[in-house]
């Protein structure tokens, strides 16, 4: 449900095809926004897909790599680091 917030969406390499049921289909019709300005206009309810560049990394890339003490600093800016350290998040 979107009663609270919008959804915005990255593009993401899969490994395999997307499947998504005709239900969701036509749910994300129905929220889908093309452009972005209206989530400052609205509230909630909307849900846009960002066109961003694709970076091949994912949450579990970050999580191993922090936990084995590998930088992220390519990958995250350095606050969310010490966010991430200081709350001993991850370990």
């Amino acid at each position: 449900m979107l009663k609270w917030c919008h959804l915005i969406i990255l593009t993401r390499y899969l490994h395999q095809p997307e499947i998504i049921s005709n239900i969701l289909k036509k749910w994300i019709k129905t929220h889908i926004i093309k452009n972005y300005i209206l989530l400052q206009e609205r509230p909630f309810g909307c849900i846009f897909f960002s066109n961003t560049p694709y970076i091949n990394i994912s949450s579990t890339y970050i999580r191993i790599s922090l936990k084995n003490n590998f930088s992220c600093l390519h990958l995250l800016p350095i606050s969310v680091i010490n966010y991430i350290k200081t709350h001993k998040l991850y370990i």
